[in-house]
């Protein structure tokens, strides 16, 4: 998965958890307040359309909003782990990729 579909799919995450529960940027700057993060609504409604915050920021968000699982399934973002149980050495590093590749379902490259 490229950064830019992460990106998307980051963004996607936190709108839909606004939307689901009928709040604005306003709301979700409130609720950061409450939780200590100190952040200007215009600047939050630009952080959260671009997607130009950090990882910890984007679970600030999530805490706000009463996220408190997130369920990562395999063809979308989510990896379940290698079928195989051996370490990955550094002569496996293509076959490794290759894993990751077909559990979170994606084509050969």
């Amino acid at each position: 998965m490229d950064e830019q579909a992460l990106t998307q799919w980051l963004v996607g995450l936190v709108r839909a958890h606004m939307a689901q529960h009928g709040l604005s940027y306003a709301d979700l700057q409130q609720r950061l307040a409450a939780i200590g993060v100190d952040e200007n609504e215009r600047n939050l409604r630009n952080k959260v359309m671009r997607g130009t915050f950090s990882a910890a920021f984007w679970i600030q968000c999530l805490v706000a909003l009463g996220v408190r699982n997130i369920q990562l399934e395999p063809g979308t973002l989510g990896f379940v782990g290698f079928t195989r149980s051996e370490n990955i050495q550094d002569g496996t590093k293509s076959e490794a990729l290759a894993e990751i590749h077909k559990v979170m379902g994606f084509g050969e490259d």
